[in-house]
């Protein structure tokens, strides 16, 4: 059985759920990923990835917060100018996630002064680069410094050379231009797209200024109150409490219905593909509430907990809810 994780005196829980979650849609991907392939990913694809799984945005701040707790468990290096993500041990997932638990509740201990998780900002390096490389490097040291990258001769034909010209008459075939230069022209365009992963030059500029926004809208993020967070995470949950809503709904022939929350609150964990808590579900019900208070009513009285449910148009609703 998972441990629980502890609280924190500044820090809501709802936080350290998230990066819980997080590092588990993270570790869900880059396992499948495994599955069909044997090169290590992009960090940008899992986390695209990752982000549809949980349905929502997780960016390098978000692994960088997972490397905060700890960097045991993923490494992230440099390959041709883009970040790549593999697994840092062969722990089972189940076992991994006991471990990520484990280690929240110690970061937990050693740093009750924080109000937030900050990122852990590294300069990754190229060495796995190097580590890849080396098993195709020649055996001999002859035949590699023949071969050595660090050294670039340009060829030069005899016909190039200034001072040769001098020395002879020019002929007609010395001014054609050699098929072969541009053979080798056509071979380094095919290197330079493939580095960039095929990508055209308005297409890199495109994905520059698309990070550049993502960027600065984590900037506004961090600047929010850990309650406006908490709001937008919640917003997040809507489309998910709503659906088990109207499915429970359309199963009833009553215009008017009434669930008990408790109940509707399994149901929703139930059929969630992700792990969520209680208490999240709870409180995105209320947000939902407030955003249809004609067709939700949530009851809190005592021991009585109910949500009231009237007159649901799926396509109206979602127009309202704006998802």
């Amino acid at each position: 059985m998972i441990m629980d994780i502890q609280k924190h005196p500044l820090i809501p829980r709802h936080a350290f759920i998230t990066l819980r979650n997080n590092f588990n849609a993270i570790d869900n991907v880059l396992s499948l990923h495994y599955t069909n392939h044997t090169s290590n990913p992009l960090l940008n694809k899992i986390l695209t990835q990752a982000s549809s799984l949980t349905q929502t945005k997780i960016t390098v701040t978000h692994i960088e917060q997972i490397m905060e707790i700890t960097d045991s468990l993923y490494e992230i290096y440099r390959l041709d100018e883009e970040l790549v993500i593999k697994f840092s041990s062969t722990t089972q997932l189940s076992r991994r996630r006991e471990v990520f638990i484990k280690n929240i509740n110690k970061w937990i201990e050693t740093h009750q002064e924080l109000n937030t998780i900050p990122p852990k900002k590294s300069s990754y390096t190229t060495e796995a680069t190097f580590e890849l490389c080396s098993s195709s490097l020649p055996s001999s040291p002859v035949s590699f410094l023949k071969t050595s990258p660090n050294k670039i001769i340009k060829p030069r034909s005899a016909n190039s050379s200034p001072t040769k010209i001098k020395n002879r008459s020019l002929n007609f075939s010395d001014l054609k231009n050699d098929s072969s230069r541009f053979k080798f022209k056509e071979k380094l365009e095919s290197i330079e797209s493939n580095k960039f992963n095929g990508l055209s030059l308005l297409e890199r500029i495109k994905l520059k200024e698309k990070l550049r926004k993502q960027q600065e809208q984590d900037e506004i993020s961090k600047q929010q109150a850990p309650q406006d967070k908490y709001q937008n995470y919640l917003l997040t949950k809507i489309p998910m409490i709503y659906n088990a809503i109207y499915q429970l709904y359309q199963c009833q022939p009553n215009n008017c219905k009434t669930f008990s929350t408790k109940k509707l609150i399994q149901t929703i964990q139930d059929s969630s593909s992700y792990p969520v808590i209680p208490d999240e579900i709870h409180d995105g019900m209320k947000l939902l509430s407030t955003k249809l208070p004609s067709k939700l009513d949530m009851i809190e009285k005592n021991d009585i907990k109910v949500i009231r449910v009237t007159n649901l148009n799926r396509d109206q609703d979602l127009k309202t809810l704006d998802i």
